[in-house]
């Protein structure tokens, strides 16, 4: 592409950004182009430069040219003499009068060719009719209107040269009275529009143009809604968008896409008088996302514009009256707004002249109060009626309080639209090669009745599962026996269903739809409708089929522009429409690798069609590839310039997911939610993406939110769910358990046999990570049995993996495995390949616990293999830590640290926060384990700052642990008993026994340091069972050596022997080196105490030798351990050996040690 196309392409997205941020964006784009770059800033600045009537503005003249409009050409009476300005739908001339009648210059403004259709060509006739009416000396009069010899439609307003309001009042530094006095200007002339029926939806300072002797004039009024609405749309995250708006002046209805009306105008001018008062708008567009504005446009209260001047160091005065005027124009809700533009203006007119002002609720002070101002030589006369004014004011703002808070209880919650869920046609044909029309019909209807947002639409998804899980087919008619079973599952007002009939080749595939809806309550038809047609044409039927269910229901018709939305999302090749609706079929069957193939072929013949590429995006995700989902989704994306605005989002957020883009994710989501409030399937992708992105306390607070959100919103069994998977997140086994069971429950009460079976999977996890493992079989028994009801193979592996943790903590790990290689079959059976990975990884570290670590590293290095191929960045990062843990467990520290970082590098480039904690964790027990006390403590802080940050309880009890024991090796034994008891008891109350068990472990080497060798006993002891109970050999040898100690520092010496027996028998199997070299060092302890000092050396003096340089940790330990034997057999060997301990642990903050090796002197 030359320089030129690159600078015409950049300057269009610039122009899309806010002016602010457009340098920004410009040099990050250009990057080291530096030529690229200044012929865009050149462009821009001719951009910046425009100061003239509907200049929209020069500089977009390289983006596009009306073919006839030339300089020199005419356009009716008018001879063109200069291009002075575009936009994506029109260009704007300057002309002159040219037909010897009279001079004169106006502004002509063309629809540009391609962008109209024969409804805007009428709907510009009558715009045109509507703007010759408005005569108003603020108002930018039309002149003429017409087409040119060439068909393309223009309009003639009078020319008017300007500045923008903003930049006109800040060059003449008026003041505050000026400024409100100018304002009022535009009020007038907004209101009389109003009155004329003409709504203007874009008012914002380049609209509004102040001549050089001071007057006001409107642009553009009707025009922005004639050349916007339906055809020009806002970017999203490619060129296309879907509202008729400039974002940073618009409404919260017309963000969220709801219907604009004159109180529209009212918030505009809202934020136009904020931005004359204070310099700034209510929200800057600076460095924040569409979405994070969108979101604050409709969710946050903007700050006074009183405080504003008051922080930018203004010198205006900006009272408490304007405060209230202008945030009552913002208001968030129309009908909290201004009734109109006149009671506005009235209120500003009532401050200048220094009466009350309405917007206020009359409490007596404040009357009072502006009374006082006026009649300034009355107040002293009326002090005492203050006094009781002052009284009844204060009761007056209580009740207040007192009837908002009443009224926002008794609200009702959200605005729920109809709903229809289209169940899908009964194939009357009898052949199976035309059972690709149902899917087909039932999609492309749903997405005419979805057409104009009137009505919620029941996810396809939804509708095939309960069809799989009520085992009921497509239908001509509902069982009045199950139709409240189905109601209750697809959550539907209405159910549209029918049957058609394919006449097959001979009589050229003619197609007989019949439709009819049915109540879902009773079951009662109605809305009958037949069409016929094509089966070559099957969106065309479905759209003529709906267009008549809309009429029954009471809908408005669709637009030409609707139709054109739903028509570009679907294949526009018959042969490419089967094969997708094959597909879509085969993933509800839950047959990805199948639907893969046939996506695949789809997208061959018709590649424009952005449903394929977000369908076969999500049958790569089901498979495992992440990065081959990312590239489809990417393509969807590409190709959704032409969908409607809800399709579009859900296409944008299937690119933010595969991309794995979570805070992008969450935005678009949440963006879903505020637009669709009703659609509680976008409420729970938004948890979804929350606890996927590692925000799980965020998710809680999402999902609470939903549950109270509509009624009977708390009975959905998805809800429950979803708070089970973001308790998994957050490491609270208890309430994933309990929100699991919930959800269990109230599917099986619905007969939703696979949320059930889904719910039990997790209820399974749950449990089994408590230690409940008899309940834990049961469970996973069900869901298992569960999967196999509906034939969904991969929830059949996810829950024989889920069962495989119930005997893996028992210890029974030949079952464990056997379980896992069960999944791993049929993972691989079905083409998952990341499910494969992941077997592959739970088998390695089955090996791991079972002391085969050359094993566990064959199948870590083959999960890794299938993770890369499948482009699974977070799988790559998990199995490269459990590779870091596996080299740390062989004392290969360098090794181990390696792989950390290239862990805590992928997190962070993914955005997870909380495998970046454990990275940092795991960074810090190295750090640990070389004598880097400082660095280790570094990490474990952070760690545990996100993990509190981000709700995760289990994890950041373990790093508390972690923090204890450092703390204890640093000598500050307060500190250390303190955060473990803390640590303890958390991880007692989220039921993770092995945690504590863990940290009972380090609670009783401080109270051996102490001298509490009875209280160290038992919590040896008490850890002891839990490790033997969950059949864990590493820990179960950490507890016995422990335990040995206790018992010779009090002088049990045949109990510590049998104890420490048992350890070096299990010892024997175990490949953990830093567990084998520690227990090492107890066995010489025990040996010094048994007469045996000569083996004791020798021993001491193998672990120190086997730690080397890097395990300073280790090494210090086993020096201490060798200077008291020496002591015993060689004193003056022992003291120098006991001494060089001392000062080396100092030197490393190991204080714990010194301090023994000091007290051994």
């Amino acid at each position: 592409m030359d320089l030129w196309n690159q600078a015409k392409d950049i300057l269009a997205l610039a122009l899309e950004q806010a002016p602010e941020a457009r340098d920004d964006f410009v040099r990050q784009v250009c990057g080291d182009n530096h030529e690229l770059r200044e012929e865009v800033q050149s462009l821009l600045l001719y951009h910046d430069q425009a100061d003239t009537l509907l200049e929209t503005p020069a500089a977009l003249h390289v983006l596009d040219r009306s073919p006839g409009a030339i300089p020199g050409g005419r356009v009716g009476a008018y001879r063109i003499t200069r291009e002075i300005g575009q936009g994506g739908m029109a260009a704007v001339y300057l002309g002159e009068r040219d037909d010897g009648q009279f001079r004169m210059r106006a502004a002509i403004k063309m629809l540009k060719p391609g962008v109209y259709s024969e409804e805007i060509l009428q709907r510009f006739g009558n715009e045109r009719q509507t703007l010759a009416a408005l005569d108003h000396p603020n108002i930018v009069r039309l002149l003429d209107g017409g087409s040119t010899a060439e068909g393309w439609p223009y309009l003639i307003m009078e020319y008017v040269e300007g500045a923008p309001i903003v930049k006109s009042c800040d060059d003449r530094q008026l003041a505050v009275r000026e400024r409100l006095e100018l304002f009022l200007n535009v009020c007038a002339a907004v209101e009389y529009a109003h009155r004329n029926q003409v709504i203007h939806r874009d008012l914002k300072p380049a609209n509004i143009l102040i001549t050089k002797d001071g007057i006001p004039r409107l642009l553009d009024f009707g025009i922005a809604k004639l050349l916007n609405s339906e055809l020009q749309q806002t970017p999203l995250a490619t060129s296309t968008g879907w509202r008729p708006m400039t974002l940073e002046y618009a409404s919260p209805e017309q963000v969220q896409g709801r219907a604009v009306t004159c109180a529209s105008d009212i918030y505009s001018l809202g934020v136009l008088l904020y931005e004359l008062l204070t310099g700034q708008r209510p929200f800057e567009s600076e460095r924040r996302s569409r979405q994070e504005l969108e979101r604050m446009i409709c969710e946050q209260d903007p700050e006074r514009p009183s405080s504003v001047v008051r922080r930018l160091g203004g010198s205006a005065r900006v009272s408490r009256d304007l405060d209230t005027i202008v945030l009552k124009a913002l208001c968030k809700q129309p009908e909290d707004r201004y009734a109109s533009v006149a009671d506005f203006a009235e209120d500003i007119q009532r401050h200048l002249s220094g009466k009350p002002i309405k917007a206020r609720k009359p409490a007596l002070l404040y009357r009072a109060t502006r009374f006082a101002r006026r009649h300034r030589e009355s107040v002293a006369t009326a002090l005492a009626v203050l006094v009781v004014a002052a009284g009844a004011a204060g009761w007056w703002i209580h009740s207040l309080r007192k009837d908002a808070v009443e009224k926002s209880r008794a609200a009702p919650l959200i605005h729920t639209r109809r709903s229809i869920a289209v169940w899908g046609f009964q194939n009357l044909s009898g052949r199976p090669d035309t059972a690709w029309l149902s899917h087909a019909l039932s999609e492309t209807l749903s997405a005419q009745l979805a057409a104009g947002e009137e009505l919620r639409i029941t996810p396809a998804e939804t509708v095939a599962r309960t069809k799989a899980d009520l085992a009921m087919p497509d239908a001509e008619t509902i069982p009045r026996s199950a139709l409240e079973r189905v109601r209750r599952n697809l959550g539907s007002d209405w159910i549209v269903l029918g049957s058609y009939r394919d006449s097959g080749p001979d009589q050229h595939g003619e197609t007989r739809l019949d439709v009819h809806m049915e109540n879902a309550a009773t079951g009662e038809s109605t809305a009958a409708v037949s069409e016929t047609g094509n089966d070559r044409e099957v969106v065309e039927l479905a759209l003529r089929a709906g267009a008549r269910l809309r009429s029954r229901f009471g809908v408005s018709e669709t637009s030409a522009v609707e139709t054109q939305q739903i028509r570009a999302a679907f294949p526009s090749s018959p042969e490419a429409m089967r094969l997708y609706s094959e597909a879509r079929a085969r993933l509800e069957a839950f047959d990805a690798l199948g639907a893969r193939d046939l996506l695949a072929r789809a997208a061959a013949i018709d590649p424009s069609a952005p449903l394929t590429h977000a369908a076969l995006s999500s049958a790569w995700r089901t498979l495992g590839y992440g990065a081959k989902a990312g590239e489809e989704a990417r393509l969807a994306l590409d190709r959704a310039a032409l969908v409607s605005r809800e399709n579009h989002l859900l296409v944008e957020a299937g690119w933010y997911e595969a991309s794995s883009n979570w805070a992008q994710a969450m935005a678009t989501y949440q963006l879903l939610t505020g637009l669709f409030p009703d659609s509680l399937e976008y409420a729970l992708e938004l948890a979804g993406a929350e606890s996927l992105g590692g925000h799980g306390k965020q998710a809680l607070e999402t999902l609470a939110a939903l549950s109270r959100s509509s009624e009977g919103a708390s009975d959905d069994p998805r809800i429950d769910m979803a708070v089970a998977t973001a308790a998994a997140v957050l490491g609270d086994s208890k309430l994933r358990r309990d929100a699991a069971e919930r959800a269990a429950v109230k599917a099986d009460q619905q007969g939703a046999r696979l949320l059930a079976a889904r719910a039990r999977t997790l209820e399974c996890r749950a449990l089994a990570n408590l230690g409940e493992n008899e309940r834990a079989a049961v469970v996973c028994e069900a869901a298992h049995r569960g999967f196999v009801e509906a034939g969904d193979r991969g929830g059949i592996a996810r829950a024989l993996h889920a069962t495989a943790e119930v005997p893996l903590n028992q210890g029974d790990f030949l079952r464990a495995g056997e379980l896992y290689r069960q999944a791993l079959a049929i993972m691989r059976e079905i083409g998952d390949r990341q499910g494969t990975a992941t077997e592959l990884v739970n088998l390695g570290l089955v090996q791991v616990k079972q002391g085969n670590f050359a094993a566990a590293h064959q199948l870590y290095a083959e999960s890794l293999a299938n993770y890369t191929a499948a482009g699974d960045q977070n799988g790559i990062a998990a199995v490269t830590g459990n590779q870091g843990n596996l080299y740390r467990a062989e004392g290969r520290l360098p090794e181990a640290l390696s792989n950390y970082q290239r862990v805590l590098a992928l997190s962070n480039q993914l955005g997870h926060r909380s495998s970046a904690a454990l990275a940092m964790a795991a960074i810090g027990d190295v750090l640990m384990d070389e004598g880097d006390l400082s660095g280790a403590d570094k990490m474990y802080q952070q760690s545990l700052g996100i993990e509190r940050e981000i709700g995760e309880k289990s994890y950041a009890a373990e790093r508390m642990a972690s923090i204890g024991e450092l703390l204890a090796q640093q000598g500050q034994t307060d500190r250390a008993v303190q955060i473990l008891q803390e640590a303890l008891q958390q991880q007692e109350q989220l039921g993770k026994r092995g945690s504590a068990a863990e940290t009972r472990l380090v609670l009783g080497e401080v109270d051996c340091d102490l001298g509490r060798f009875q209280e160290a006993e038992q919590l040896a002891r008490s850890a002891l069972a839990v490790f033997q109970e969950q059949r864990e050999p590493n820990q179960e040898i950490s507890a016995r050596a422990l335990l040995c100690r206790s018992l010779l520092l009090q002088g049990k010496k045949d109990e510590a022997t049998e104890v420490l027996s048992g350890a070096l028998e299990l010892a024997k199997n175990s490949s953990k080196v830093i567990t084998r070299r520690l227990l090492a060092l107890d066995y010489a302890r025990l040996l010094a105490a048994t007469n045996h000092p000569a083996r004791a050396e020798q021993t001491a003096r193998q672990v120190m030798s086997e730690a080397g340089k890097s395990m300073v940790w280790l090494r210090l330990e086993a020096q201490l351990v060798l200077g008291q034997i020496d002591l015993q057999r060689k004193p003056a060997a022992g003291r120098a050996e006991l001494d060089q301990v001392v000062k080396a642990a100092r030197e490393k903050g190991f204080e714990r040690i010194a301090r023994q090796a000091s007290a051994s002197l």
